[in-house]
């Protein structure tokens, strides 16, 4: 009987660890979420500041941070990496808009060959 409820409690103990790892999973996925929402309204405010650089440094951290998140539209996120290296060529950052261009591209859809 000792062993069964051994046994029981073991159980119990897995069970509260998956709970416990699935919230983390959750609060972890909206903490990323938050932090991209907070960068994007930081570059927001360089942009209208007149600090382009800074802005795009967030903007760059937003890319970043959405590459861990499930739910990301790939499509805006191709656009807006795009977009970023535009800025960067401009500045003649290029290794910066290579970067950019080569992430936008491996997230692009393939045709099946």
């Amino acid at each position: 009987q000792h062993l069964e409820e051994r046994g029981q409690t073991l159980k119990q103990k897995k069970e509260l660890e998956g709970q416990i790892t699935e919230a983390g999973r959750a609060m972890a996925q909206n903490m990323d979420a938050q932090f991209a929402l907070t960068m994007y309204a930081l570059g927001q405010v360089y942009s209208k500041l007149e600090k382009p650089h800074q802005a795009a440094s967030c903007y760059l951290k937003v890319l970043n941070r959405q590459l861990k998140m499930k739910d990301i539209d790939r499509t805006s996120w191709i656009q807006n990496a795009a977009n970023l290296a535009l800025y960067y060529i401009a500045e003649y950052e290029l290794p910066q808009a290579e970067h950019c261009l080569n992430a936008a591209d491996l997230f692009m859809p393939r045709e099946p060959s």
